[in-house]
């Protein structure tokens, strides 16, 4: 059975493992400097790189890491990546509580955009994206908002809106190794 881009996505991580399209990375947060070589081995093994263009991004140690930093983060990216996302590398991080948000092209009509945004005190929260990888606010959360606004409740409307967009995640923390100094970036990651 076909699904339509409207159905929402499939599962990325149960779908065809041959399905390969682009998808990007970007880590944040502080990481214990214990899981330096871990993390290293992870992103070598995903095969992704810092540049749609360049080759691989291999890391070995904590002066890898901080020298592929861009604007306080590690963005890594794969113009061909299974699923469009990063399966081990994605669950690497979660097991250690280590900040990411990834977006997924959409591919073939098959599956829609998607951004999966990872914080450890609030899990995995995936959105649907558009091309330019902007969220979509499904059509039923949209009926929902309208209701409440009918029915006067406008900040229990602008909750709802803001968490289907994506406003309440927050933004995702400069990458760190232990001690090394360390902000958060202003607003919300996501946008």
């Amino acid at each position: 059975m076909s699904r339509r881009a409207g159905d929402g996505p499939p599962a990325r991580n149960e779908g065809n493992k041959v399905d390969h399209f682009p998808g990007d990375i970007t880590i944040g947060g502080l990481v214990p400097a214990a899981l330096v070589n871990e993390l290293c081995l992870a992103i070598r093994e995903a095969g992704v790189g810092g540049d749609w263009d360049a080759g691989g991004f291999e890391p070995y140690n904590a002066a890898d890491l901080l020298a592929g930093l861009q604007r306080g983060h590690l963005w890594l990216c794969h113009c061909s990546a299974t699923g469009g996302m990063f399966e081990e590398l994605e669950k690497f991080l979660q097991q250690h509580g280590i900040a990411f948000d990834r977006r997924s092209d959409p591919f073939g009509g098959e599956y829609d955009g998607e951004q999966a945004s990872f914080r450890p005190a609030d899990g995995t929260r995936r959105f649907v994206t558009d091309t330019d990888g902007h969220i979509l606010v499904p059509q039923e959360t949209a009926k929902h908002v309208l209701a409440l606004i009918a029915a006067g409740d406008g900040a229990a409307a602008a909750e709802m809106l803001g968490a289907a967009a994506g406003l309440d995640v927050p933004a995702l923390a400069a990458f760190a190794i232990d001690g090394d100094e360390g902000g958060e970036t202003n607003g919300s990651s996501i946008g």
